[in-house]
């Protein structure tokens, strides 16, 4: 991720020195921003290459970022509703963060993306460009989302590069999708698709499937098998 924003660094007073907070609220309300205010650092922040005083990103209130951690935002960046950015996660350029979505781990947000609702990004998952995180999707590991992809339902995404959507079929009991370029998740159990093909009625009455339901699934695992091939065939194009 690079920037080439210049940070504003403004002059404390005495009694912010003294705080023992990270950041505080600088200046009065944008209305042209939604109401946001934006954030001062109150202390270095090394590993975001924070210096006490930059001015950063917007936020609703203080709730919206945590005091604690290395986790910050920077330039036009925006935190609002009831979302929360914390542990050493960083939201930069134009990224925005709203509804209840939570980003923390080392996770980076920024570009354009957005991540809203009920989302989690988490881990040292990367999402930027036009990318959408949203519903209960939950983005972690290594994942890198960007371009125009949206991640959303209760999608699980836990590694790998997606430039484009990944696969996502409702069931009749839960949903199965596409985790990673190699592995199908299907309510809490996350194989790949050739241990799916191998064990899939197995895993099915262990979790109380009925035969009809097996075979549902099983049609929806060989629907994902192939979507995985053809994607891999895509990237080997590129």
């Amino acid at each position: 991720m690079t920037t080439n924003s210049t940070v504003v660094n403004k002059p404390l007073s005495q009694k912010a020195l003294k705080s023992n907070k990270k950041f505080r609220l600088y200046g009065k309300k944008n209305k042209k921003s939604y109401g946001l205010t934006r954030i001062q650092a109150l202390r270095d922040i090394p590993v975001h290459k924070v210096k006490q005083g930059d001015l950063g990103g917007w936020v609703l209130n203080e709730s919206n970022l945590s005091q604690t951690g290395n986790a910050w935002i920077r330039e036009e960046a925006r935190i609002s509703g009831y979302a929360r950015v914390y542990g050493d996660a960083l939201i930069s350029e134009n990224a925005c963060i709203y509804g209840y979505a939570h980003i923390y781990g080392n996770a980076l947000v920024y570009g354009n993306a957005q991540v809203y609702e009920h989302a989690r990004v988490y881990g040292d998952a990367e999402i930027f460009k036009n990318a959408h995180i949203f519903g209960h999707a939950r983005v972690y590991g290594h994942a890198l989302v960007y371009g125009h992809a949206r991640i959303c339902g209760y999608v699980r995404v836990l590694g790998n590069t997606w430039e484009k959507s990944p696969l996502y079929i409702q069931g009749t009991r839960e949903a199965l999708t596409t985790s990673s370029h190699t592995e199908i998740t299907i309510g809490c159990e996350t194989h790949t698709s050739e241990e799916w093909l191998k064990r899939y009625e197995e895993i099915g009455k262990e979790n109380d499937y009925s035969d009809e339901e097996i075979k549902e699934y099983f049609s929806l695992i060989k629907t994902a098998e192939k979507w995985l091939l053809d994607m891999k065939e895509e990237m080997t194009k590129i």
